[in-house]
Protein backbone atom coordinates (compact mmCIF):
# COMPACT_ATOMS: atom_id res chain seq x y z
CA UNK A 1 0.00 0.00 0.00
CA UNK A 2 1.32 3.33 -0.80
CA UNK A 3 1.40 6.49 1.23
CA UNK A 4 -2.35 7.51 1.92
CA UNK A 5 -3.84 10.93 0.78
CA UNK A 6 -5.45 12.56 3.66
CA UNK A 7 -8.41 10.05 4.79
CA UNK A 8 -8.00 7.68 1.54
CA UNK A 9 -5.35 4.88 1.22
CA UNK A 10 -3.96 4.52 -2.36
CA UNK A 11 -4.10 0.79 -3.45
CA UNK A 12 -2.65 0.28 -6.59
CA UNK A 13 -2.03 2.89 -10.04
CA UNK A 14 -4.90 2.46 -12.47
CA UNK A 15 -3.06 4.82 -15.22
CA UNK A 16 -1.11 7.80 -15.92
CA UNK A 17 -1.11 10.92 -17.88
CA UNK A 18 0.49 13.83 -19.06
CA UNK A 19 -0.30 16.17 -15.91
CA UNK A 20 -0.57 13.08 -13.47
CA UNK A 21 -1.88 9.62 -11.94
CA UNK A 22 -4.95 8.26 -11.49
CA UNK A 23 -4.90 5.88 -8.43
CA UNK A 24 -7.53 3.45 -6.77
CA UNK A 25 -8.29 4.00 -3.45
CA UNK A 26 -10.19 3.13 -0.26
CA UNK A 27 -11.77 5.65 1.54
CA UNK A 28 -12.13 3.52 5.38
CA UNK A 29 -14.76 6.09 6.60
CA UNK A 30 -17.87 4.80 4.15
CA UNK A 31 -16.17 1.75 3.41
CA UNK A 32 -15.98 2.48 -0.55
CA UNK A 33 -13.13 2.23 -3.63
CA UNK A 34 -12.71 5.61 -4.86
CA UNK A 35 -10.49 6.93 -7.65
CA UNK A 36 -7.64 9.74 -6.63
CA UNK A 37 -6.51 11.61 -9.84
CA UNK A 38 -2.84 13.03 -8.48
CA UNK A 39 -1.27 16.09 -9.82
CA UNK A 40 2.36 15.54 -11.07
CA UNK A 41 4.92 16.62 -8.27
CA UNK A 42 6.80 18.75 -11.04
CA UNK A 43 3.96 20.67 -11.88
CA UNK A 44 3.18 21.05 -7.95
CA UNK A 45 4.24 25.26 -8.59
CA UNK A 46 2.97 25.27 -11.86
CA UNK A 47 -0.08 27.54 -10.63
CA UNK A 48 -1.35 27.37 -14.21
CA UNK A 49 -1.53 23.98 -13.75
CA UNK A 50 -2.52 23.74 -10.42
CA UNK A 51 -5.48 26.16 -11.21
CA UNK A 52 -6.63 24.42 -14.48
CA UNK A 53 -6.13 20.39 -12.00
CA UNK A 54 -8.49 22.47 -9.39
CA UNK A 55 -10.84 23.84 -11.76
CA UNK A 56 -11.57 20.54 -13.19
CA UNK A 57 -12.63 19.03 -10.07
CA UNK A 58 -14.98 21.89 -8.88
CA UNK A 59 -16.25 22.12 -12.37
CA UNK A 60 -17.04 18.20 -12.04
CA UNK A 61 -18.57 18.84 -8.00
CA UNK A 62 -20.99 21.00 -9.70
CA UNK A 63 -22.30 18.70 -11.15
CA UNK A 64 -25.05 16.35 -10.16
CA UNK A 65 -26.05 13.77 -12.61
CA UNK A 66 -25.93 9.91 -13.30
CA UNK A 67 -23.69 10.13 -16.29
CA UNK A 68 -21.26 12.84 -15.06
CA UNK A 69 -18.13 11.18 -12.59
CA UNK A 70 -19.17 12.01 -8.98
CA UNK A 71 -15.98 14.15 -7.17
CA UNK A 72 -15.70 13.77 -3.14
CA UNK A 73 -13.58 16.22 -2.29
CA UNK A 74 -10.26 17.82 -3.51
CA UNK A 75 -7.41 18.14 -1.16
CA UNK A 76 -3.17 18.51 -0.93
CA UNK A 77 -1.39 16.44 1.20
CA UNK A 78 2.59 17.13 1.63
CA UNK A 79 2.33 19.49 -1.45
CA UNK A 80 0.88 16.75 -3.63
CA UNK A 81 -2.24 18.33 -5.05
CA UNK A 82 -5.44 15.42 -5.68
CA UNK A 83 -9.02 14.87 -5.83
CA UNK A 84 -11.20 11.21 -4.95
CA UNK A 85 -14.27 11.13 -6.91
CA UNK A 86 -16.36 7.73 -7.72
CA UNK A 87 -14.80 5.01 -8.72
CA UNK A 88 -16.21 3.77 -12.03
CA UNK A 89 -15.48 -0.36 -12.91
CA UNK A 90 -14.98 -0.25 -16.97
CA UNK A 91 -13.13 1.29 -19.96
CA UNK A 92 -13.23 4.30 -21.80
CA UNK A 93 -15.00 4.50 -24.57
CA UNK A 94 -11.53 5.05 -26.90
CA UNK A 95 -10.16 1.57 -25.16
CA UNK A 96 -13.39 -0.37 -27.05
CA UNK A 97 -12.50 1.65 -30.24
CA UNK A 98 -8.91 0.67 -30.09
CA UNK A 99 -9.64 -2.64 -29.24
CA UNK A 100 -12.18 -3.21 -32.71
CA UNK A 101 -15.49 -2.97 -30.88
CA UNK A 102 -18.39 -1.99 -33.04
CA UNK A 103 -21.35 -0.87 -31.28
CA UNK A 104 -25.12 -1.80 -32.37
CA UNK A 105 -27.25 1.17 -33.44
CA UNK A 106 -29.12 0.80 -29.79
CA UNK A 107 -25.96 1.04 -27.99
CA UNK A 108 -24.53 4.12 -30.10
CA UNK A 109 -27.68 5.65 -29.31
CA UNK A 110 -27.31 5.15 -25.40
CA UNK A 111 -24.06 6.88 -25.54
CA UNK A 112 -24.51 9.96 -27.62
CA UNK A 113 -27.91 10.36 -25.13
CA UNK A 114 -26.34 9.99 -21.91
CA UNK A 115 -23.04 12.52 -23.14
CA UNK A 116 -26.14 14.90 -24.57
CA UNK A 117 -27.92 14.10 -20.87
CA UNK A 118 -24.15 15.03 -18.92
CA UNK A 119 -23.75 17.99 -21.30
CA UNK A 120 -27.58 19.98 -20.78
CA UNK A 121 -26.96 19.27 -17.10
CA UNK A 122 -23.52 21.12 -17.41
CA UNK A 123 -25.47 23.97 -19.42
CA UNK A 124 -28.02 24.17 -16.70
CA UNK A 125 -24.86 25.61 -14.55
CA UNK A 126 -23.57 27.45 -16.85
CA UNK A 127 -20.18 25.27 -18.57
CA UNK A 128 -19.29 23.83 -21.37
CA UNK A 129 -16.54 20.48 -21.44
CA UNK A 130 -14.62 22.03 -24.18
CA UNK A 131 -13.10 18.22 -24.95
CA UNK A 132 -15.64 15.96 -25.72
CA UNK A 133 -13.78 13.16 -27.31
CA UNK A 134 -13.70 8.90 -26.79
CA UNK A 135 -11.41 9.05 -23.73
CA UNK A 136 -13.55 10.92 -22.17
CA UNK A 137 -16.75 8.92 -21.95
CA UNK A 138 -16.33 6.36 -19.86
CA UNK A 139 -18.68 3.12 -19.48
CA UNK A 140 -19.16 1.49 -17.15
CA UNK A 141 -19.51 -2.74 -16.89
CA UNK A 142 -22.86 -2.33 -16.88
CA UNK A 143 -23.20 -0.26 -19.89
CA UNK A 144 -23.54 3.11 -17.82
CA UNK A 145 -21.93 6.39 -20.04
CA UNK A 146 -20.19 8.58 -17.21
CA UNK A 147 -18.42 11.80 -18.46
CA UNK A 148 -15.31 12.64 -17.22
CA UNK A 149 -12.04 15.31 -17.22
CA UNK A 150 -13.72 18.73 -17.07
CA UNK A 151 -10.05 19.99 -16.71
CA UNK A 152 -10.90 22.45 -20.07
CA UNK A 153 -14.06 23.00 -18.70
CA UNK A 154 -15.35 27.23 -18.61
CA UNK A 155 -18.32 28.99 -17.58
CA UNK A 156 -20.16 30.16 -20.46
CA UNK A 157 -19.57 33.63 -19.26
CA UNK A 158 -16.49 33.82 -18.90
CA UNK A 159 -15.49 31.87 -22.37
CA UNK A 160 -17.39 34.49 -24.33
CA UNK A 161 -14.73 36.72 -23.59
CA UNK A 162 -11.60 34.41 -23.80
CA UNK A 163 -10.53 34.52 -27.95
CA UNK A 164 -7.57 33.69 -29.45
CA UNK A 165 -7.08 30.76 -27.36
CA UNK A 166 -6.56 27.08 -28.52
CA UNK A 167 -7.53 24.61 -26.65
CA UNK A 168 -9.07 21.15 -27.28
CA UNK A 169 -8.37 17.62 -28.93
CA UNK A 170 -8.24 18.47 -32.74
CA UNK A 171 -10.07 14.99 -33.94
CA UNK A 172 -12.75 16.25 -31.88
CA UNK A 173 -12.45 20.09 -32.32
CA UNK A 174 -14.93 22.25 -33.20
CA UNK A 175 -14.35 25.15 -35.64
CA UNK A 176 -14.61 28.01 -33.76
CA UNK A 177 -12.60 25.71 -31.36
CA UNK A 178 -9.94 25.49 -33.83
CA UNK A 179 -9.90 28.83 -35.08
CA UNK A 180 -9.89 30.23 -30.97
CA UNK A 181 -13.18 31.95 -31.43
CA UNK A 182 -15.54 32.20 -28.48
CA UNK A 183 -17.23 29.47 -27.41
CA UNK A 184 -20.88 28.18 -26.08
CA UNK A 185 -22.49 25.17 -25.64
CA UNK A 186 -22.51 24.13 -29.10
CA UNK A 187 -18.91 23.61 -29.62
CA UNK A 188 -19.67 20.57 -27.63
CA UNK A 189 -22.07 19.42 -29.84
CA UNK A 190 -19.91 19.80 -32.56
CA UNK A 191 -17.64 17.59 -30.83
CA UNK A 192 -20.10 15.14 -29.75
CA UNK A 193 -21.46 14.85 -33.32
CA UNK A 194 -17.24 13.96 -34.54
CA UNK A 195 -17.48 11.07 -31.77
CA UNK A 196 -20.84 10.05 -32.93
CA UNK A 197 -19.51 9.93 -36.58
CA UNK A 198 -16.70 8.00 -35.23
CA UNK A 199 -19.44 5.32 -33.75
CA UNK A 200 -21.24 4.47 -36.25
CA UNK A 201 -18.58 4.77 -39.35
CA UNK A 202 -15.53 3.34 -37.34
CA UNK A 203 -13.36 6.37 -37.88
CA UNK A 204 -13.42 10.58 -37.48
CA UNK A 205 -14.83 12.76 -39.68
CA UNK A 206 -11.56 13.91 -40.61
CA UNK A 207 -8.50 12.31 -41.15
CA UNK A 208 -4.29 13.57 -41.72
CA UNK A 209 -1.03 13.19 -40.18
CA UNK A 210 -1.16 16.23 -38.45
CA UNK A 211 -2.86 18.35 -36.05
CA UNK A 212 -3.02 21.43 -38.33
CA UNK A 213 -4.65 19.59 -41.12
CA UNK A 214 -7.44 18.25 -39.20
CA UNK A 215 -8.26 21.47 -37.45
CA UNK A 216 -8.20 22.94 -41.12
CA UNK A 217 -10.77 20.50 -42.46
CA UNK A 218 -12.74 21.35 -39.32
CA UNK A 219 -12.93 24.77 -40.15
CA UNK A 220 -13.12 24.50 -43.98
CA UNK A 221 -14.17 20.97 -45.45
CA UNK A 222 -17.40 18.88 -45.50
CA UNK A 223 -17.11 15.73 -43.55
CA UNK A 224 -18.02 12.40 -46.23
CA UNK A 225 -21.89 11.77 -45.19
CA UNK A 226 -21.84 8.80 -42.73
CA UNK A 227 -24.08 6.63 -44.53
CA UNK A 228 -22.03 6.32 -47.29
CA UNK A 229 -19.01 4.73 -44.65
CA UNK A 230 -22.30 2.92 -42.99
CA UNK A 231 -24.71 2.03 -45.72
CA UNK A 232 -26.76 0.32 -42.96
CA UNK A 233 -27.20 3.62 -41.52
CA UNK A 234 -30.39 5.24 -40.66
CA UNK A 235 -30.96 8.14 -42.75
CA UNK A 236 -32.21 10.09 -39.79
CA UNK A 237 -29.33 9.32 -37.87
CA UNK A 238 -27.23 10.25 -40.62
CA UNK A 239 -29.09 13.77 -40.68
CA UNK A 240 -28.37 14.41 -37.35
CA UNK A 241 -24.61 13.72 -36.72
CA UNK A 242 -24.35 15.74 -40.56
CA UNK A 243 -26.19 18.71 -38.43
CA UNK A 244 -24.15 18.39 -35.08
CA UNK A 245 -21.01 19.16 -37.40
CA UNK A 246 -22.29 21.67 -38.85
CA UNK A 247 -19.54 24.55 -39.58
CA UNK A 248 -21.91 27.26 -38.19
CA UNK A 249 -22.94 26.95 -35.19
CA UNK A 250 -26.18 28.10 -35.81
CA UNK A 251 -26.96 25.65 -37.82
CA UNK A 252 -26.83 22.70 -35.54
CA UNK A 253 -29.04 21.80 -32.65
CA UNK A 254 -29.91 24.87 -30.42
CA UNK A 255 -28.83 22.94 -27.46
CA UNK A 256 -27.34 19.15 -26.29
CA UNK A 257 -31.42 19.05 -24.50
CA UNK A 258 -32.65 18.99 -28.20
CA UNK A 259 -29.99 16.30 -29.10
CA UNK A 260 -30.73 14.28 -26.37
CA UNK A 261 -34.77 14.83 -27.22
CA UNK A 262 -34.05 13.61 -30.98
CA UNK A 263 -32.63 10.74 -29.65
CA UNK A 264 -35.31 9.60 -27.43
Amino acid sequence: MLEPMGEYQVLDLLGKGGMGALDRGYQPSLDREVALKVLSEHLTQNVTYIARFQREARSAASLIHPNVIQIYTIGCEQSINYFAMEFVRGNDLSQHIMKGKRFTTKETLDIVRGVAAALSCAAEVGLIHRDIKPSNIMMTDRGMVKVTDFGLAKSMSSSLTEMGVVVGTANYMSPEQGQGKALDGRTDIYSLGAVFYELVTGRPPFLADQATAVLYMHVYEKPAPPCQLNPDLPPAINDLILQMLAKNPGDRPRSAGDVEARLK
